[in-house]
């Protein structure tokens, strides 16, 4: 019997991976194909401005749901886990409507700092992406819970394919012109990934809601997981901020067109990374959990997990560490050489980021928020170490470089924290 409940959760366990990384894969092909294309029709400086507004909403997003999100995965029953998707949800709303007013008022100020005068109104079109960007990870960790990993897995594919057809539209026929275009279109993406995920769950929205809605549950959950916006949430915005940081600040610092170097980079290796990772992560997070409640301990699903993303990241990571500048330039053209320099150097970092991204979540589920928050924070005070040694010496490629030594260090020590952590320590 113990042999049959073994290979079952074996064979569950590979099911939903090949599911979600079968998705994540379709769903990156259609980026990466029309990258080239879109690479030609908008310049180094659409994508700078591009990646100051996308790294800007990624923060909001993290703000705006307090990181309540991830608490879906631990109640017992089900319409408490719906209770937190309520949460989730209403704070998401409140903080963008609060962030929309601020971009409405100081979007002036905000466009003369970075440099993007002609640029004002892009602020004011940050609190609607950062709000669907916070629904889509509210819907992720729901369906997560689910196990409806096919939902997921279609998501992103349909999130995919509508914004990087709209940006392709916006190029080819200029309208909207410049930077419109690319922010025009992963406005339109998110959005319709945020309500596929809704839409496909409505049945469940109609079941629990009447039950998890009472006041009295929303409280009791509000205070119960009460830890991830006290102490998750600022660990996950340093992270996210030091992530997003030179996207921000590469503009003032360095200029557009190094912006947009870099952020052609990103786009390359860093959201089909993510993209990927999150489907280790997505099967990794629920066997774990289980796995770690039942019997203290998940590392036998770490390892595994560990070797399956090491034998994946192995050879894309060997071809961009010996060949990136020249494949950069044949692909994308001659003016975007420096970029495919930019990738070898950031390499060594994306390979340990790929293989730490869904091992950590061990430290949440063996509740260590406080090492995860200091490890944050020294990630945070790297990123601005190395900004300010690059700005001072005026080097967009020397900065890159830091990044990624220092980063590629980080890593590996959270990989390592992640492994002890994975094994209940016996109370004597």
């Amino acid at each position: 019997m113990r042999n049959r409940l073994a290979s079952a959760t074996r064979s569950s366990f590979v099911r939903n991976l090949v599911t979600l990384f079968s998705g994540s894969v379709i769903a990156q092909i259609i980026p990466l194909a029309a990258a080239p294309l879109l690479a030609r029709l908008f310049t180094p400086q659409d994508f700078g401005i591009y990646e100051l507004f996308a790294g800007a909403a990624a923060i909001l997003a993290v703000v705006a749901t307090a990181r309540y999100e991830l608490a879906i995965m631990l109640p017992d029953e089900d319409h408490d886990a719906f209770s937190l998707v309520i949460i989730a949800t209403t704070i998401a709303g409140a903080v963008s409507l609060l962030a929309a007013l601020g971009g409405y008022m100081f979007h002036d100020r905000l466009s003369t700092f970075f440099g993007i005068g002609e640029g004002a109104r892009f602020f004011t079109l940050l609190p609607l992406l950062g709000f669907w960007l916070a629904l889509v990870q509210i819907g992720h960790y729901w369906f997560t819970r689910r196990s409806r990993f096919a939902g997921i897995a279609s998501r992103r594919v349909v999130q995919n394919g509508i914004t990087t057809g709209s940006q392709i539209a916006a190029g080819v026929n200029h309208f909207p012109s410049g930077a419109w275009g690319l922010i025009g279109g992963v406005i339109a993406g998110t959005a319709t990934g945020a309500l596929w995920f809704f839409a496909v769950a409505r049945c469940d929205a109609a079941h629990y809601a009447r039950s998890a809605s009472h006041w009295q549950n929303i409280r009791r959950s509000a205070l119960r997981y009460r830890e991830f916006p006290l102490k998750n949430l600022p660990a996950h915005l340093l992270n996210i901020v030091a992530n997003q940081l030179p996207s921000i600040l590469f503009i003032p610092l360095f200029g557009p067109i190094a912006a947009g170097l870099y952020a052609l980079t990103r786009r390359v290796l860093a959201t089909p990374l993510s993209f990927l990772a999150d489907a280790f992560t997505d099967v990794f997070r629920q066997r774990a959990s289980e796995d770690y409640h039942r019997t203290g301990s998940c590392r036998r699903i770490f390892i595994k997990t560990l070797a399956a993303t090491m034998l994946f990241a192995a050879p894309p990571f060997l071809v961009l560490l010996l060949f990136a500048p020249p494949l950069f330039a044949f692909v994308f053209g001659e003016p975007w050489r420096e970029a495919g320099r930019y990738a070898q150097l950031l390499t060594p970092m994306y390979a340990l980021r790929f293989l730490a991204s869904p091992l950590g979540f061990v430290l949440i589920i063996a509740e260590r928020q406080n090492f995860y928050l200091g490890w944050q924070a020294i990630l945070l005070c790297a990123t601005v170490g190395a900004l300010c040694i690059g700005w001072t010496l005026q080097n967009a490629t020397l900065t890159i470089g830091l990044f990624s030594g220092t980063y590629t260090l980080l890593y590996g020590w959270l990989l390592i924290a992640a492994y002890r952590a994975a094994e209940k320590k016996e109370v004597r």
